[in-house]
């Protein structure tokens, strides 16, 4: 059981370094990216949704079982 332990400390220990590396590579080396360009693609789609939104109409829909049919 000792043994057991000792494995799943190491391989705890093992995923802790490889998080903390891959922390510090974003943090210290990772390239920035330029967010203006996303920010305008942003802006685009959402005109375009005001456009579709204000020429969509809309349907009601009455659902109603085949018991309520029969009745009537």
């Amino acid at each position: 059981m000792k043994k057991f332990w000792k494995i799943i400390a190491c391989i705890l220990s093992i995923a802790a370094v490889a998080a903390g590396a891959f922390y510090l590579y974003k943090k210290l080396f990772a390239k920035k990216e330029d967010k203006s360009l996303d920010d305008l693609c942003d802006s685009v789609d959402d005109f375009e949704d005001e456009e579709a939104s204000d020429s969509r109409e809309y349907v009601s829909i009455n659902i109603t079982s085949e018991d309520d049919e029969k009745q009537e």
